[in-house]
C-alpha cells in the first residue's frame, strides 16, 4: 500500500460517502444519511416484501412459497438507492458499494443469529458482463459479510448462459429470462446465504436457489440490500 492508497483510505473513513460530511468512526455512512434511508422495518420472513399487517408471511408466499427458505432486505428501494444503483450498473461510482456492503452486513448480523454451518454465495454474473462492468457488486457484498461474520465464501454457482439484463423487463419477462441460467460447479454447501443487490420479483434468487437445491443445498437465506414491492 503506497501513500496515495493510505490517503484514500483515511479520507474514505473520515467522511460520509453520500454527503461528504464528517462521519462517526467505523460507521459506513454518517448518522444523518443513515436515518434518511428507508428501512424495510416489517417484512415477510419468506420474501422480504414490506408488510402492512401483523402477519409474518405475505399472502403471496402463503399461496406459493419461493424456492429459497427465508429472505432479508434491510432497506426499501427508494431515494437515493435507485440513482446510485443506476450509476453502479453503468460501471460508474462503484466505490458506493463499500458502504452498502458494510451496512448490509451490519444490519443482517444484528437481526439474525447464524452459526458457522452457513456459507456465503454471491449471485454470479456472466463472465462477459463482469468483464464489461469491471466488477460484480454481489461479490463485494459477499466479501464484506465474510469479513464481519467470519463465514466462508463459495463460488460453486456459475452463470454460463448470458441473459438479458433484468432491469426494464416486466415480471413475466423476468421469470422467463431466468428459467435455467445458473449451474453448479463442484460441491455446494448445505446451508447458504445467497446474496444479491436488489430483490424485485425474486426471479434471480429463485433461479439460483433452484440450481443450488438440485445440487444438494438444504437451506437458503436470500439476502439483499433492498426490496422493491411488486
Amino acid at each position: 500500500m503506497n501513500i496515495s492508497d493510505v490517503y484514500k483510505w483515511l479520507l474514505n473513513n473520515q467522511f460520509c460517502p453520500l454527503c461528504d460530511l464528517p462521519k462517526e468512526d467505523g460507521s459506513p455512512i454518517c448518522s444523518s444519511c443513515n436515518s434518511n434511508l428507508h428501512r424495510n422495518a416489517k417484512q415477510c420472513r419468506r420474501c422480504a416484501i414490506p408488510l402492512t399487517t401483523d402477519a409474518t408471511t405475505c399472502d403471496s408466499c402463503k399461496n406459493q412459497s419461493p424456492v429459497f427458505d427465508q429472505a432479508f432486505a434491510p432497506l426499501l428501494y427508494r431515494f437515493p438507492l435507485p440513482s446510485l444503483f443506476h450509476q453502479i450498473k453503468q460501471g460508474k461510482n462503484p466505490e458506493q458499494l463499500n458502504w452498502m456492503g458494510e451496512l448490509l452486513a451490519e444490519e443482517f448480523l444484528s437481526r439474525w443469529e447464524l452459526d458457522n454451518r452457513f456459507t456465503i454465495m454471491a449471485i454470479p454474473m456472466h463472465p462477459i458482463d463482469q468483464v464489461i462492468r469491471g466488477f460484480n457488486q454481489t461479490e463485494i457484498f459477499a466479501k464484506k459479510l465474510a469479513q464481519k461474520s467470519g463465514l466462508g465464501i463459495s463460488r460453486a454457482l456459475k452463470k454460463p448462459i448470458k441473459t438479458k439484463h433484468q432491469a426494464g423487463l416486466k415480471r413475466t419477462e423476468r421469470l422467463k429470462n431466468l428459467e435455467q441460467p445458473y449451474q453448479v460447479c463442484g460441491t455446494v454447501p448445505e446451508r447458504v446465504i445467497l446474496i444479491d443487490d436488489i430483490h424485485t420479483t425474486g426471479a434471480t434468487l429463485n433461479a439460483a436457489s433452484r440450481a443450488l437445491k438440485l445440487a444438494g443445498s438444504k437451506e437458503i437465506i436470500a439476502l439483499t440490500l433492498c426490496r422493491t414491492p411488486y
